[in-house]
């Protein structure tokens, strides 16, 4: 390349990247060439290697023309889309690495399949925002019985086994996914049967002879109302005994189980260049676990899918991957196909609005692996708004350079997974009538503080401080105030997939907005749907463990409160939602606290709504004030060090001890506790102004005349 690219010219040197200079062929090379192609006819040599060059050659030059073609803003610009003089050293370099994707783009093994577009087309539609997604056929039962396993081939796992805390609980009771009858639609959606309709009944008893293969060993006997046909069934076709029913159980149901099917699984791996013949052909740790749960679990595992490391493989995403070359592109069946199928487009010159779509939605497709080629669309675009869905049009010029384009780009769809990382970081933004994009020049403050904080407060950093849907905590702070938990976990560093608060009070979730501006706001707890709570399952659907805490509104069971209700206060009354917000889908851990100057009947119905007898902890043991409080904890709670816990009978209560600061180090100069050093002040509560005292104050009888 660098000989082929020295043009004869002015001997001026470019000194921008583009245009770039257009490969030509002069007499000395096409010479060159002839002597190269008598030499390999006398050695025996076929014309493959010839062809491939004359290829690569031919789809350089296109490529390099469009490059300059949409560097010249389509050839509007009026400086010119070529130049003449020899090219500079990084026009050299970009023109050698060009020619190295096109050799690899052509050098790919096949041919434009010859088929029938027509079938093409009737095998594929678009949705309502223009994706293609593919038609499925109609189905007989003689295309149905072969892709059914034989029964020896089905490996059954009960999901329940593999299943934990709200997941398992959901499986064994799916009513609880059902939204309220209210809120039914009127006339529930119904999924299209995709068999022939003289087949129906032929389809429907080849499946009920095999539901004992698949549905008596798959389903947990709970689902089973919810199964039925999606068209009428013969009763005399599959027989009264075997017949589906929502208002029956299915015979067997009591031997019921899900089956579970593994989808595919990608695993990259980087490694060294000694280490690819020690590793090509072997098992990842990750492929011998799997291999022993499927002996563990007695499923059976097909010899023609098993995969072992491999230098290339196809991707779930239609990619492939070729790892010696570091570079990721489509699939060349799916390249090949659609290929074709553009330029018998623009050999017919006429398409209608859904072949087109279908047609540009493989282009777009390829182009994702290199999304500057997106760059090449642009009166398409126009063309789709303002056309009909319904018979061929003709295709317009502008839209047949853009195909075309697009075509002779394919060499460019491809992603290196070596390139290095550019320092510059960009942001984007398109739509129909416009666009945007902007460039780092430097980092703000902010961005200097982040990268000058220690690793483990860097998201990323570190695996343990990644907030994943799978591994973090999904916390729902009840009567949250101002997300005082919230700040105990910030300073913890407790790694948070979300934070949900449940508060009502105005000022409070002013405050709450601006110091966490990411929780997520419930407001009246009263409110909260089960409904909701399943949004958030469908949100955060792999999370490990959620955290309910909260402090109900206490004004009526405290011992201050001398005309307190108890629980016959309305305020008290919304403890016995936090029952409600812990029927989640993930394992639930409970936080409840709540004064400890409190009747013990009070105290027994709240430890018995929870299900558990609390601790009693006073803040006493390790700080200044006193704050006696009971908590309702689910989860095991240790004695050790400055820790003991003596077992109760209403209650457990923990003794905290550890060393305080001195004084001298908080309070004043010739300020000192009335009682000395060990002196601790009482429950701090808010200072309410009252003309009078209220009924009954706690602690006014302890109180002198002169204090009153």
């Amino acid at each position: 390349m660098r000989r082929l690219t020295k043009l004869a010219g002015n001997g001026v040197v470019a000194k921008e990247l583009l245009p770039l200079p257009v490969p030509e062929v002069t007499e000395e090379e096409r010479d060159w060439m002839s002597r190269q192609s008598d030499a390999h006819h006398k050695s025996g040599v076929s014309d493959q290697a010839l062809n491939l060059a004359a290829g690569s050659r031919a789809w350089l030059w296109l490529l390099v023309v469009c490059l300059n073609f949409l560097y010249s803003s389509r050839g509007k610009m009026k400086s010119r889309a070529t130049v003449c003089g020899p090219p500079s050293l990084a026009q050299v370099a970009s023109l050698d690495g060009l020619e190295a994707l096109v050799f690899d783009f052509v050098c790919q093994e096949g041919t434009i399949p010859s088929q029938d577009w027509r079938e093409f087309l009737a095998m594929r539609n678009t949705n309502f925002n223009g994706g293609e997604v593919t038609v499925a056929r109609k189905l007989e039962w003689r295309l149905l019985e072969p892709t059914l396993p034989p029964r020896d081939s089905i490996g059954v796992v009960a999901a329940a086994d593999l299943a934990e805390g709200g997941v398992a609980e959901y499986l064994n009771n799916p009513d609880w996914l059902l939204k309220p009858r209210s809120e039914w639609p009127v006339r529930p959606g119904q999924a299209r049967v995709q068999v022939v309709q003289d087949g129906w009944e032929e389809v429907a008893a080849g499946l009920v002879e095999s539901k004992n293969d698949f549905l008596d060993n798959t389903l947990h006997e709970a689902w089973i109302p919810y199964l039925a046909f999606g068209r009428p069934v013969d009763g005399s076709v599959i027989g009264l005994q075997a017949e589906l029913r929502k208002d029956a159980v299915l015979p067997g149901a009591d031997k019921a189980y899900w089956q579970a099917y593994l989808d595919n699984y990608d695993g990259v791996q980087t490694v060294k260049q000694d280490q690819l013949g020690e590793l090509e052909g072997s098992l990842s740790e990750w492929q011998k676990a799997v291999r022993e749960a499927y002996q563990i679990w007695g499923l059976p595992r097909k010899e023609k899918k098993t995969v072992v490391r491999s230098l290339t493989a196809d991707t779930l995403g239609g990619g492939q991957v070729d790892g010696v070359a570091g570079l990721i592109r489509p699939r060349l069946a799916k390249v090949l196909q659609y290929l074709g199928y553009v330029l018998h487009m623009l050999n017919e010159g006429m398409v209608s609005k859904n072949g087109l779509q279908i047609g540009l939605g493989g282009l777009v497709y390829f182009a994702q692996f290199r999304r500057p080629v997106m760059s090449s669309f642009r009166f398409v675009w126009k063309h789709l708004r303002h056309i009909s869905s319904g018979p061929k049009a003709k295709l317009p010029v502008a839209v047949q350079d853009e195909l075309l384009l697009s075509i002779c780009l394919l060499p460019l769809c491809c992603i290196d997974i070596r390139a290095p990382v550019s320092l510059l970081v960009t942001i984007s933004d398109a739509s129909e009538s416009g666009g945007a994009v902007c460039g780092s020049t430097r980092l703000s403050e902010m961005g200097i503080k982040a990268a000058r904080a220690p690793p483990e407060t860097q998201r990323g950093e570190d695996e343990k401080t990644v907030a994943s849907n799978r591994d973090s905590l999904l916390v729902v702070g009840l009567f949250d105030g101002i997300c005082g938990l919230g700040r105990a976990l910030e300073v913890l560093r407790v790694p948070l997939c979300a934070y949900i608060s449940c508060e009502i009070d105005a000022k409070a979730v002013r405050v709450v907005k601006s110091r966490f501006p990411q929780v997520r706001e419930l407001g009246d707890i009263g409110k909260v749907t089960r409904t909701k709570i399943q949004d958030f399952a469908v949100e955060f659907p792999r999370v490990s463990l959620v955290l309910i805490a909260g402090v109900a509104p206490c004004q009526g069971v405290s011992g201050l409160n001398a005309s307190g209700l108890g629980l016959d206060d309305p305020r008290s009354a919304l403890h016995g939602h936090i029952g409600k917000i812990k029927k989640t889908w993930a394992v639930v851990r409970l936080l409840d606290e709540n004064v400890a100057s409190r009747s013990n009947e009070d105290l027994g119905t709240y430890s018995e709504d929870a299900g558990f007898v609390p601790l009693i902890i006073c803040a006493g043991g390790i700080s200044r004030c006193r704050r006696p409080r009971f908590y309702w904890v689910d989860w095991s709670i240790q004695s050790g060090p400055g820790v003991r816990i003596p077992e109760g009978e209403m209650y457990h209560k923990v003794f905290l001890e550890a060393q305080l600061a001195p004084v001298n180090r908080w309070a004043a100069s010739g300020w000192f506790p009335a009682g000395g050093e060990s002196h601790r002040f009482h429950t701090f509560s808010r200072a309410i102004p009252q003309d009078k005292p209220t009924f009954k104050p706690a602690g006014i009888s302890k109180c002198s005349a002169k204090d009153v």
